[in-house]
């Protein structure tokens, strides 16, 4: 009985290889549809380069004749055709393009000085084509991706033929900016906030020496303070001075619920 369920296993195993393997041929002819001319009747003697941005494919390629940077856009359902990319510029190689931080990167290679150049799209408008930092030229086109909230940008030197990379990144503004608790947000001078004692005498939003802290957690996003505790605080306003122990008691009572504040917010 064992020996005859082994062989009926056995002839499983084969009959399910036969029906459902196939050649690696049958693979990719399974998985792509065949040629099939791209909407537009553009004619071109680089490769192209495409990239999704905004949940449509943007192809750009560069004009036979008056080695222009063209795009095509596919939104799902049809091609818009063969439009000039805004800005200008030509070339004689391949351009290559990105989408990062909420925008799409076209790179391309200068026809006549060999500079990289970088074209950038927010979704509304082009910004027109600027050197990309950092000099470098090329005769060979450039490929860009990202990676670790960075670009990357891959070339080949003009005269070494050594490979190089330029990493950049667009950090976004201070107002949306939230750093890592690792990291720091910026580094600046002492950001003191005096208060007009004659009008607010006492402001609980002021500490110690006058320190708003809850501007400093808000508008300033700082994850330490340095409080500096004197004998004598002196406001230069009213020359009114106040007692060591009254100030240890508001600065670190108003520091513990600005923090408990700022953690819940966030």
């Amino acid at each position: 009985m064992t020996a005859l369920l082994r062989r009926t296993a056995g002839l499983v195993v084969v009959l399910l290889v036969v029906l459902f393997w196939r050649s690696p041929t049958s693979w990719a002819d399974s998985e792509f549809r065949g040629w099939s001319e791209v909407p537009g009747h553009g004619t071109t003697a680089t490769a192209d380069a495409a990239v999704t941005y905004q949940s449509r494919i943007y192809l750009f390629g560069i004009g036979i004749n008056d080695h222009a940077h063209y795009m095509n856009v596919f939104d799902g359902a049809q091609w818009s055709g063969w439009k000039p990319v805004p800005g200008g510029g030509t070339t004689n190689l391949p351009d290559t393009a990105t989408a990062y931080n909420g925008k799409l990167y076209l790179f391309g290679i200068g026809i006549n000085d060999h500079v990289h150049y970088m074209n950038v799209f927010d979704g509304t408008q082009w910004a027109g084509w600027k050197a990309v930092p950092g000099n470098g030229k090329s005769t060979n086109a450039d490929m860009a991706t990202t990676f670790a909230s960075k670009i990357f940008l891959f070339a080949v030197g003009l005269d070494d033929h050594r490979h190089y990379v330029n990493m950049g990144s667009d950090q976004p503004s201070a107002e949306s900016f939230s750093p890592h608790f690792d990291e720091v947000f910026q580094k600046g001078t002492h950001n003191a906030y005096w208060v007009n004692n004659n009008k607010t005498p006492d402001d609980p939003g002021a500490a110690g020496t006058q320190m708003r802290l809850w501007d400093q957690l808000v508008h300033e996003h700082v994850r330490s303070f340095e409080l500096d505790l004197h004998r004598d605080i002196d406001d230069p306003q009213t020359n009114r001075k106040i007692q060591p122990a009254l100030a240890l008691l508001t600065a670190f009572s108003y520091f513990s619920v600005s923090t408990t504040l700022f953690r819940t917010t966030k």
